[in-house]
């Protein structure tokens, strides 16, 4: 999403991260037990790492900044590194955690599974199953106040309720062996009239949150019809609208940058923007007239910030009873680590998906940008989902405790009954697959060009060995069967990537996959957004912005509905765009009123506090590796021009 963002706004290929990226951007770093993954930002001075690592020369201006410490890479590496080799990863991010520091240490499945903090929040079950006894698994991903999450049994055995759902269904055994067939309906298929609204029509959401997980989770609630308000600070921009991320249109800041922004306008579809300082009392009676008109609150404070408003959720609910609000945290608004600090790059390594990211024999790796993120957005959606059928059969709205922190210890949820069976933790493995072979990414013709491809069955095996003109490896015994595969995984790695060298990855593509192989080009950005297949789905949308920007693709949904147009429905919103309808029209506020609240600092349609805008140092870049292209002729590619 945020690739497709580059380039769509500026022309710019992203590619693989590069190893001379800033170590402070929650790349793990060995400690003498363990590694640490660490993160500037969230507002603490870079001096508190020189406290932290008791390293002095992080005082130093020349290593204050990201770009200052990429340039001195493998000095700021071998600090840390000396700061941590007498030092255990765990003691470190408890004490910089308290410290309000953005850390987050590396944990497997035993770390998760004697963990304070998720014992605190309630979150492993035990379940008892007649093949295994009984084992801890992940549950609750979220806490709703009035419909809690719960597991209503265990896994079933193969075909143990058979004769439960037959009776349910009023049929008898005999009769599943010998059916009596169904004549057809005349007239043929009946057709229902449905009504082409969409789910959330009349819906009101507020949305307080800023950067990835929870903006693009009310983006989504607009694309299906919801009334979305964006309630943005005078004083502190998102981070996808300021200077963090340089998405700049063309790459040039121009006059007013925090309307530029390509990755703001893809997370921000359709909504509205007030600009509202909720910092003054003022600004929290203006929010708490909103509520009274709205359906659902959005918001990802640390768990201290609603509360010290008054805003929390007990007291919103007498203002609404049916209001639904959603808070995600790092950790979740209870236990023993809801007050530190996170962000998906510190998270994903406490969460688990480092510890199993990277190849064998090697050191853990981060996995991407922001990757928690989007988990809690598809994680949180689901349980607004089941808020929302909940309101609509009772009236009652709830809080929701999204902690993303327990969402990525359910995604490794293998891992952690693995280490329960055996007390082993599961092995990095790179591309490869624990049971396929071959199974990986394979080097094609051309300029990094590559091919992810897994063999599932012989009879695959035997026919991708045909098309390599190496019919007999389908037939020699060591290779004929899974488990011989797996014990000469090296050898046939090797045969296939030398059958694909001097072949084009698309063509490997269709090849593989018209003899039913599970096969896949690596695309980047580009590659993603001109694909045939993604424009026939719709996948990427034409919006139309105001000039300068026009229109933009805009990544869509991964789900279609048959009788509804979900779509987006207007661009992302200029800072303070909606001021003053909002508050005339919806709230009933006078002109005099408005202008009160302009003149008094509570409203504004600019920020206070812009920061100073820059451009991507492209160059530097493209020299690194972050960007492998930035393509001038992007829009004619497009077709935007």
């Amino acid at each position: 999403m945020l690739n497709e963002a580059y380039y769509a706004f500026l022309g710019a290929v992203q590619g693989r991260r590069a190893t001379v990226q800033d170590p402070f951007s929650g790349e793990p770093i060995a400690a003498r037990k363990g590694f640490l993954a660490v993160q500037t930002g969230g507002g603490a001075p870079f001096e508190g790492y020189a406290d932290l690592f008791e390293r002095d020369e992080f005082r130093d201006p020349a290593f204050a900044g990201r770009a200052q410490r990429e340039r001195r890479v493998q000095e700021v590496r071998a600090l840390l590194q000396e700061s941590l080799a007498d030092k255990d990863a765990k003691d470190v991010f408890l004490k910089g955690a308290q410290r309000r520091l953005l850390v987050g240490v590396v944990q497997g499945a035993g770390d998760l599974l004697s963990c304070e903090h998720l014992r605190a929040r309630d979150f492993f079950i035990d379940l008892e199953h007649p093949a295994t006894g009984t084992f801890r698994f992940p549950g609750e991903l979220a806490k709703l106040s009035a419909t809690p999450m719960s597991v209503r049994r265990r896994s079933p055995l193969l075909d143990e309720h058979r004769l439960e759902v037959l009776v349910e269904l009023g049929l008898t055994p005999e009769e599943t062996e010998n059916p009596t067939p169904v004549p057809a309906a005349s007239g043929g298929l009946q057709r229902v009239s449905r009504k082409p609204t969409l789910p959330l029509d009349g819906m009101r959401v507020l949305d307080l949150s800023y950067v990835f997980a929870v903006p693009y989770m009310a983006g989504l609630l607009s694309d299906l019809g919801a009334e979305v308000i964006k309630i943005e600070a005078p004083h502190r921009l998102d981070q996808t609208r300021d200077r963090t991320f340089r998405s700049y249109l063309d790459n040039d800041p121009g006059e007013d940058p925090w309307n530029r922004t390509g990755i703001f306008h893809v997370l921000n579809r359709g909504k509205q923007s007030l600009v509202l300082d909720m910092g003054k009392p003022e600004g929290r009676d203006v929010f708490r007239e909103l509520v009274q008109k709205s359906d659902i609150v959005l918001e990802n404070y640390t768990p201290r910030v609603m509360p010290k408003w008054g805003l929390h959720y007990e007291e919103l609910k007498k203002l609404k009873p049916s209001l639904i609000m959603l808070s995600n945290t790092g950790y979740g608004s209870s236990g023993p680590w809801s007050a530190f600090p996170s962000q998906g790059t510190t998270l994903e390594a406490t969460m688990g998906i480092t510890y199993y990211t990277g190849y064998r024999g090697d050191k853990p790796w981060k996995a991407g940008q922001s990757y928690p993120d989007f988990l809690a957005c598809w994680a949180g959606l689901g349980a607004l989902f089941a808020a929302l059928m909940h309101m609509r059969k009772t009236g009652e709205g709830q809080w929701i405790d999204l902690g993303m922190y327990q969402i990525g210890a359910a995604l490794v949820a293998e891992a952690i009954l693995q280490k329960q069976l055996d007390g082993s933790e599961r092995e990095r493995i790179g591309n490869e697959h624990p049971e396929h072979v071959p199974s990986n990414l394979y080097r094609a013709r051309g300029d990094d060009q590559w091919v992810a491809i897994t063999v599932e069955t012989d009879e695959q095996w035997a026919i991708l060995a045909r098309l390599m003109d190496q019919a007999r490896l389908a037939d020699d015994e060591r290779f004929r069967h899974a488990s011989g595969r797996r014990r000469h995984r090296n050898e046939i790695n090797e045969r296939v990537a030398q059958w694909l060298r001097e072949r084009d990855a698309l063509d490997v593509f269709r090849l593989l996959q018209s003899r039913r192989i599970a096969c896949g080009p690596v695309f980047n950005a580009r590659d993603l957004l001109v694909n045939e297949h993604l424009r026939h789905r719709g996948f990427y949308e034409r919006v139309e912005h105001k000039p300068p920007i026009g229109p933009r693709p805009i990544i869509g949904r991964p789900y279609r509905l048959r009788f509804r147009d979900a779509r987006i429905h207007k661009p992302a919103p200029r800072f303070g765009e909606d001021n003053r309808r909002i508050l005339g029209e919806l709230l009933g506020l006078k002109p005099e009123e408005i202008e009160a609240l302009f003149q008094a600092g509570i409203v504004c349609d600019r920020p206070t506090q812009p920061g100073q805008a820059a451009p991507l140092n492209a160059e530097a870049m493209l020299r690194v590796g972050t960007l492998i292209a930035m393509d001038a002729d992007y829009r004619s590619r497009l077709g935007l021009d």
